[in-house]
């Protein structure tokens, strides 16, 4: 009788202190399961950020590489062809920078163009056309290369003799506002290429500039958008 009291008394003993502390290996095994589980999700939501996170930059990556794939990888740059054949840089297609060497190439290219003469009229009719897309509209420039073109025809000069054209310099004029001067011989020919004689001259020329309003061929042709509006040339004497 007192044996069984006592293991009575020993399993209500044990399940009271159990009740009391709250534990047991049922419930332990439950909080370390329950503590390894939210472990687990806690690194599986830290994971899940850092994917989203290393996706978004592949998707700006692919993105930027995309844009820069589609970039033209050659930048156009204009150049003039001189009678000889020497190419002269103009500038660069889209973002033209316009330099004192740049305008004074296309004044030089443009005193050839203007006064040089040749027995190919399909060549002459080139120089000529040249020359008057730099020629600004109603200006004094027009009217003084018109009257030149009158005086001097290069088409029927073409028959009797040949002018070609040997620029000297061109240099803007000091304190001037797009005033420039130049100076060039013209060597004179017949037909068979005997030299006849060479003539200087001087001149002055004012330019202005414009890109409103153009053409794609006058981009082709004028690329600077340099057009001269004056000129005041003539034969030095000594």
């Amino acid at each position: 009788m007192s044996a069984e009291m006592a293991g009575t008394n020993g399993h209500t003993n044990g399940s009271a202190k159990v009740a009391a502390t709250g534990s047991s290996p049922y419930t332990d095994a439950k909080r370390f399961f329950v503590g390894l589980t939210g472990e687990d999700r806690r690194w599986a939501s830290i994971m899940t950020r850092v994917s989203a996170l290393c996706l978004a930059g592949l998707v700006a990556s692919l993105a930027l590489n995309f844009y820069l794939a589609s970039q033209p990888r050659l930048i156009p740059v204009f150049f003039r062809e001189d009678a000889s054949g020497v190419l002269t840089p103009v500038g660069r297609g889209g973002t033209t920078t316009i330099t004192q060497s740049s305008v004074r190439a296309a004044l030089a290219r443009w005193i050839m163009m203007a006064r040089s003469v040749t027995s190919d009229p399909t060549a002459q009719k080139e120089w000529q056309r040249e020359a008057s897309v730099l020629i600004a509209r109603n200006s004094a420039a027009q009217t003084a290369l018109t009257a030149y073109w009158a005086a001097n025809p290069p088409l029927e000069l073409g028959a009797s003799r040949r002018v070609s054209i040997a620029v000297s310099y061109v240099a803007p004029v000091p304190a001037s506002d797009g005033t420039y001067e130049a100076e060039w011989a013209e060597t004179w020919q017949d037909p068979n290429g005997h030299t006849l004689g060479t003539h200087r001259y001087h001149g002055v020329f004012t330019v202005a500039f414009s890109t409103a309003s153009r053409t794609e061929d006058e981009i082709y042709d004028n690329p600077l958008g340099l057009y001269v509006t004056a000129i005041d040339w003539s034969e030095r004497v000594n």
